[in-house]
């Protein structure tokens, strides 16, 4: 699983070949200052985050509670972010994104500052909720 977490971010990084990009998958809870120091540290490249919104490892699965700050904080320190879900399988996969819509895109849509389209990137990994088991 740890090829598939470097593939999601060379995607991430493939994206914007016209820029450079230094990607980094956060999961909160992250302070401003903690993305500012980390921002300081790229000399010149674009900082690039993607940030876990969902989460499927703890029960019951569901929004990490850390996402809507940790996204706040990003974009306080200049950070370009987009979004990552870790989807659960026993739960509609519909149900999950507009979960993710309600509680975490539409409250960001409401802040001045905050852009009005993220990239939601789905990640499938083994969890250790018996709810979201994917061996079958």
């Amino acid at each position: 699983m740890k090829n598939f977490n470097l593939l999601l971010l060379a995607v991430g990084l493939l994206i914007w070949s016209s820029q450079c990009y230094t990607a980094f998958s956060i999961v909160g809870p992250f302070t401003s200052s903690a993305f500012r120091c980390l921002r300081s540290s790229l000399h010149g490249s674009q900082p690039y985050s993607i940030i876990r919104v969902y989460q499927n490892s703890h029960s019951p699965a569901g929004i990490d509670t850390n996402a809507l700050q940790t996204l706040t904080n990003a974009v306080a320190a200049n950070f370009y972010s987009d979004i990552y879900v870790e989807i659960c399988r026993g739960i509609d996969a519909a149900s999950q994104i507009n979960l993710v819509n309600d509680q975490i895109l539409t409250p960001l849509s409401n802040i001045n500052g905050f852009r009005s389209n993220y990239m939601i990137y789905i990640k499938v990994e083994p969890s250790i909720n018996p709810d979201c088991l994917w061996e079958m």
